[in-house]
């Protein structure tokens, strides 16, 4: 990644690109990491990073390049083409009814945190991502806005779930067993809590190291059973 002029990136569009797609956060370095990109570098789609706290302004003044349109990548709204086939047959109803009844659980158990659960088109490699409601503003803009109103009241972001990803397979086959689990319920939890994680923030740490504590119990209760 470089400098580039917005001409830059309009004369090297896709021919049939028709927004500019772009991120803003609060370093270079962290928003190289999103999982938000996920789906752009397999489609080889370039985005701009946006790291000044100007630039959030600029793109909202701007509108348009050229008669493209700026399109944030972690909007709920964005449009992506599903280029994979699709899977017919028995096992792909199998996991579709396991996915369509995770999304359901989890909207249960996380209605205090999320406005909503989707399965998601932009992911591969991640279990989840937080993307923000058509209409609201973005998580840095909501960041930078804090700094100067410690009063202002964020947004509930849309929590979008990978059902290809091993954690959300094994979610969903764990509810098929026991919808009461105790862990399935700290599981949910920590799916938001993994994403703050990642953006660098984090609601409550104390239940974030609960469950970290745990997982690593089981995990080594199991390695040492497999030694």
């Amino acid at each position: 990644a470089g400098l580039i002029s917005l001409q830059d990136y309009v004369d090297r569009m896709q021919a049939d690109q028709e927004v500019i797609y772009y991120v803003t956060g609060e370093s270079l370095e962290g928003i190289a990491k999103s999982p938000l990109l996920e789906a752009f570098r397999k489609r080889q789609l370039e985005v701009l990073y946006m790291a000044e706290p100007v630039d959030e302004w600029v793109v909202n003044t701007l509108q348009d390049i050229d008669g493209k349109k700026f399109q944030a990548i972690d909007a709920e709204d964005v449009a992506l083409e599903d280029d994979e086939a699709t899977i017919e047959g028995a096992e792909a109803t199998k996991d579709k009814e396991r996915t369509i009844e995770l999304v359901s659980f989890l909207k249960k158990e996380l209605e205090n945190r999320v406005a909503d659960v989707r399965e998601s088109s932009r992911l591969t490699d991640s279990p989840c991502v937080l993307v923000t409601p058509k209409g609201g503003i973005s998580q840095n803009l909501e960041r930078l806005m804090r700094m100067s109103d410690q009063e202002f009241s964020p947004t509930k972001r849309i929590l979008e779930i990978n059902p290809q990803h091993a954690t959300l397979v094994n979610m969903g086959e764990l509810l098929k067993k026991d919808r009461d689990s105790s862990q399935l319920k700290e599981w949910a939890q920590f799916l938001v809590d993994y994403v703050l994680l990642g953006e660098g923030s984090i609601e409550d740490p104390q239940r974030i190291t609960d469950t970290i504590q745990k997982m690593m119990s089981a995990a080594s209760d199991h390695a040492l059973s497999k030694a």
